[in-house]
């Protein structure tokens, strides 16, 4: 139970920059027309009834494909937690590995959602790229 609390609280603070990473796909956009896009990509996954999700699927414990093609690691729970919270369904999410270089492409063309994956967040990232970071997930292990 305190899994799915922790994964449910996951997908609410990460589902948040689904409405606002317009910013980064539509950097020439005021204020409000960011607003409005926003809503747009809101709606797009909505309609689409399913998330897009990258990962790096080479990363055991974060993200992996096992030998029978299913998806495990922290950044697929969250994924899959971001579904949940929108589609009351954590298997309505699609994943796509992608290696360093092609994820932030992938995100700023819309061929992805959400980027759950190992990424720093630089102020770079947050001025000239634009990207809307989520709260920072770090696991630390218990002695």
């Amino acid at each position: 139970m305190l899994k799915w609390s922790s994964l449910l609280l996951s997908a609410a603070l990460l589902a948040a920059p689904l409405s606002g990473c317009s910013r980064f796909l539509y950097p020439q956009l005021s204020a409000q027309e960011d607003g409005a896009a926003s809503g747009a990509v809101l709606n797009r996954v909505k309609t689409r009834g399913r998330l897009s999700c990258g990962v790096s699927g080479n990363l055991p414990g974060f993200s992996y494909v096992t030998q029978q093609g299913k998806y495990n690691g922290l950044d697929v729970d969250i994924c899959r937690a971001i579904a949940a919270a929108m589609f009351d369904d954590p298997q309505a999410v699609d994943f796509r590995n992608l290696n360093a270089k092609e994820r932030f492409t992938a995100l700023q063309a819309g061929e992805i959602d959400v980027l759950s994956r190992n990424t720093t967040w630089t102020i770079s990232r947050d001025t000239s790229i634009g990207l809307e970071f989520a709260p920072t997930v770090l696991v630390l292990r218990a002695k």
